[in-house]
């Protein structure tokens, strides 16, 4: 799942990941609310979550803890198995404390989203279905 405001980074993050070959299903928002809804929506029908959330820092009306924080409430304590990287292009110091902090947070990365970044973080947490020729 994709979670950016700008049109360009999801075009952009929606290409890497279909040429990567690894990605069944994408889907993409630039409206935070909607997205937050859906998410919630698939934890109370308990339906499959996606397995990799981009999750950029800065929205309209929220920020990435505000969103991730929405979240966790609707989690109400279960565990996410969603891997959840957040993709800012600021340099702000805090925001990598609170995403090392952050217990829904598994990365933080800088924009854009590369075909690199993608291998490390498909390597890190999807070995198993990772062909390590690509």
């Amino acid at each position: 799942m994709l979670v950016d405001d700008d049109d360009s980074n999801i075009f952009l993050y929606r290409m890497i990941l279909e040429r990567s070959g690894l990605v069944e299903k994408i889907t993409a928002f630039t409206d935070e609310w909607a997205a937050l809804a859906e998410l919630n929506r698939q934890i109370i029908h308990q339906e499959k979550m996606p397995e990799l959330l981009f999750l950029d820092v800065h929205f309209r009306e929220l920020n990435a803890w505000t969103f991730l924080e929405r979240l966790a409430s609707t989690l109400g304590g279960n565990t996410l198995e969603t891997i959840i990287v957040v993709m800012t292009a600021s340099i702000d110091p805090n925001h990598q404390e609170i995403a090392r902090n952050h217990s829904l947070v598994k990365e933080y990365r800088t924009k854009p989203l590369t075909k690199n970044i993608l291998k490390e973080i498909i390597h890190k947490y999807f070995l198993q279905v990772y062909d390590l020729k690509n």
